[in-house]
């Protein structure tokens, strides 16, 4: 069996099909991957508290270790620009669904970190658990899927991505995509 190989962009045309964004010229990919977000940046689409429970969200599924967590590369910010610009309506109300089913839990309960954390494990065990039918275990089950894919394009988190590898040669073998690589990364690998 052959390795498939799976890059940035490939991740971010994924991602782009997964909020709805439909004919996606490689150039839009390109410019979103070429686009910086910057963790903290004030939300466009989310008003201020549905910011602040996805990035509880994001933080619960990719936490902050001795490597960035989702929060630090700007994951949440990332999301709520794809809803901006790239998704379309059945995306949003994707988010909007998952967003209130978490807020519901949290705000139910004790409101310490340890708390919250436990309705996030809730959140995922209860979606995984349903039936691929159920609306609102497939919306939690899409925005993980969505953190993960924004977080895996992330300069922090793909440690080879190389922005401008040369001028297109289309026989390029492994190893010599792996020199370029070795010379041009962004991060270490």
């Amino acid at each position: 069996m052959s390795a498939i190989f799976v890059d940035r962009r490939m991740l971010i045309a994924e991602m782009l099909a997964l909020v709805g964004a439909a004919a996606v010229p490689s150039s839009a990919v390109a410019a979103i991957a070429a686009g910086p977000v910057h963790a903290g940046a004030r939300a466009a689409y989310l008003d201020p508290a549905n910011m602040a429970l996805l990035r509880e969200m994001a933080e619960a599924m990719i936490p902050t270790t001795d490597t960035p967590g989702a929060n630090d590369v700007g994951v949440p910010e990332f999301i709520d620009g794809l809803m901006i610009d790239w998704a379309g309506e059945g995306a949003r109300a994707q988010l909007r669904w998952v967003i209130s089913d978490y807020r519901t839990l949290v705000s139910s309960g004790n409101q310490t970190s340890a708390a919250r954390l436990a309705a996030m494990v809730e959140l995922d065990r209860r979606s995984f658990a349903a039936p691929p039918e159920d609306a609102g275990a497939d919306a939690y089950r899409w925005l993980k899927r969505l953190v993960f894919l924004a977080y895996r394009t992330s300069e922090a988190a793909f440690r080879n991505y190389v922005p401008n590898p040369g001028s297109y040669r289309g026989n390029l073998s492994r190893a010599e995509y792996d020199a370029l690589v070795a010379t041009l990364s962004v991060g270490p690998a």
